[in-house]
């Protein structure tokens, strides 16, 4: 039997190895803790990053719906089929998903449209308004307007905005500007027998041109006195007035007649019609073969950008059906889940006190040894350093 010095000796060197081997467990048993709760914490941004983009796009496409709705009033049946509308609209014409929920809306209430009329009218709108760099919402206002006041039936909507587009580019006028002058001077050019495409014509020539157009417009009003006085049908008289000061050239002549038939402004309405003003033929041709203008211009300058929108708008709405499990979830576990975070972070404030990290990082680390190889060498660490120990009270015992 060893003596008790040397029972001594050796019972001091297997605890100084036990505590060594004991720092050095702790050592392992915190990195496997903080390698877990970073491997977790990326895991955790990860996930909460793809479900918040799935709850931005549910989110986004149940306000599209949802403006629908509160726009028009349409319930049931009838508000399920402009939501059908507008899911195509959005698949095939690139916009924001809010204006394009407003022209499926506006073109309900304004026009009554439904249906392949309100998708297809929808669409030209869409595609004009991105490409006249129009917002789409104040578009559909202008083509009601414009609609309403020529008397235009609503199935010809998409023909109107072709013409109008085609104007637009014809002579430069902007779409809304052509939108409202055809709204303000429309009463006059139609008692003067022009049809929609020569008004459309004349206030785009016009503006080219830079006519005074308030001038000329002020004194075809004074014509159609002077015309209803002397029985004189509107456009007839207008046309043979034309003619004849043009025939009579600058002069004398051709300002006295003008005057007469259009007023004080007559000097300045006998330049314009020898200026060739109100020659229009060549331009009124081309607007009535612009039907399907919108379109054919859309297919040549739709590219990357375009495709990503539609593309975007599609995916989007593919979220639509998670908005009812998030009103659920809303108005049912969120209470619920605020109360129960208000205790886990009473919970957290208890267990991350200074006092209690050592046992924290320990009871994680045995929990993490069991589904990590790190850990696992870690718990072979622990074993020796429990046999170490029973080593050297081996003696005593």
């Amino acid at each position: 039997m060893a003596s008790p010095g040397t029972m001594i000796v050796n019972l001091v060197a297997r605890t100084e190895q036990f505590r060594k081997e004991l720092s050095a467990a702790e050592k392992k048993l915190t990195q496997t803790f903080e390698n877990a709760k970073e491997a977790s914490q990326a895991f955790a941004v990860a996930l909460a990053a793809v479900g918040t983009a799935a709850v931005t796009m549910a989110l986004a496409a149940d306000d599209a719906m949802d403006a629908i709705a509160v726009r028009t009033g349409q319930a049931g049946l009838a508000l399920a089929g402009l939501q059908d509308s507008f899911r195509l609209v959005a698949a095939r014409a690139p916009g924001e998903l809010g204006q394009i929920a407003g022209v499926i809306a506006d073109l309900n209430t304004r026009l009554g449209m439904t249906g392949p009329l309100l998708e297809r009218t929808a669409e030209s709108i869409v595609h004009a308004s991105r490409m006249m760099e129009i917002d789409p919402t104040v578009m559909v206002r202008g083509l009601s307007r414009v609609i309403g006041n020529w008397g235009i039936e609503a199935a010809n909507a998409s023909r109107t905005l072709d013409l109008m587009f085609t104007a637009s580019q014809k002579t430069g006028i902007g779409l809304d500007q052509l939108g409202q002058a055809l709204v303000q001077q429309g009463p006059p050019l139609r008692m003067l027998g022009f049809s929609f495409a020569e008004a459309a014509a004349l206030m785009g020539k016009w503006e080219k041109e830079g006519v005074n157009a308030e001038m000329l417009l002020g004194s075809l009003r004074l014509a159609i006195r002077h015309f209803t006085k002397a029985n004189i049908p509107m456009r007839e008289g207008l046309d043979q007035t034309i003619k004849q000061i043009q025939a009579l050239g600058p002069g004398i002549a051709a300002t006295e007649l003008a005057i007469k038939v259009f007023g004080r402004a007559g000097a300045d309405m006998a330049i314009a019609i020898q200026e060739g003003r109100f020659e229009i033929d060549t331009l009124v041709k081309a607007l009535q073969k612009s039907d399907g203008a919108i379109k054919d211009t859309a297919k040549g300058v739709y590219g990357l950008a375009e495709s990503w929108i539609t593309f975007r708008n599609t995916l989007i709405l593919s979220f639509e059906p998670l908005a009812p499990v998030l009103d659920r979830f809303s108005g049912h576990v969120l209470p619920r889940l605020g109360a129960a975070v208000t205790q886990v972070g009473k919970l957290f404030e208890l267990v991350f006190r200074p006092e209690m990290r050592l046992a924290v990082i320990t009871l994680a680390g045995a929990i993490a040894g069991a589904l990590t190889p790190s850990v696992i060498l870690a718990g072979k660490a622990i074993v020796k350093t429990a046999k170490a120990a029973y080593l050297a009270l081996a003696p005593f015992m």
